[in-house]
């Protein structure tokens, strides 16, 4: 491939970048199945991505600025921007679109799917799970702060302490 300056370290790190991706620049993949990538359609949009951990990131095709840290972080994120996921599972549902994320935690945020679910400020074990709902402009802070609203949306939610508005079904 004729990347610049991207650093692979792992099996399968970075390995199906070899057709379209071909000037990707300033990526750092470590790790088993670190962003992985596609071969037809990863493209130079996700130029400076960071992928620490077994399969972090692994499915990212474009989308800018993302760092993950943690196994299975991201894992199926395929085009979402500026997101930055550290912990265990962090964000491993979110598989399109969703952009402009903190989520920082052993499995915070971790079934968040909406494409919508962006500028989300999350930090705690198993903090905002999340679900198929759109989850927008929430801070959530605290082990298991909100972790109980999947199905419901929620825009500008904060949630303060562990297990915080656990329970929450409404809130928009």
């Amino acid at each position: 491939t004729g990347g610049i300056a991207d650093v692979a370290i792992g099996y399968q790190a970075m390995d199906t970048m070899d057709d379209t991706a071909d000037e990707l620049t300033a990526c750092v993949a470590i790790g088993n199945k670190a962003f992985r990538g596609n071969a037809t359609s990863t493209t130079t949009g996700a130029d400076g991505t960071i992928a620490i951990g077994s399969e972090a990131l692994a499915a990212l095709t474009t989308g800018a600025g993302n760092v993950a840290v943690g196994f299975n972080a991201g894992i199926l994120q395929t085009d979402g921007a500026q997101n930055t996921l550290i912990g265990y599972g962090a964000h491993k549902a979110a598989d399109a679109g969703e952009a402009g994320n903190v989520v920082v935690g052993y499995n915070a945020g971790s079934a968040i799917n909406a494409a919508t679910s962006d500028n989300n400020t999350i930090v705690g074990n198993e903090a905002a799970i999340g679900g198929a709902a759109a989850m927008s402009n929430v801070v959530v802070i605290g082990s298991g702060a909100m972790a109980g609203s999947g199905g419901n949306a929620q825009d500008g939610t904060v949630a303060i302490g562990s297990a915080a508005l656990k329970s929450l079904t409404s809130g928009i």
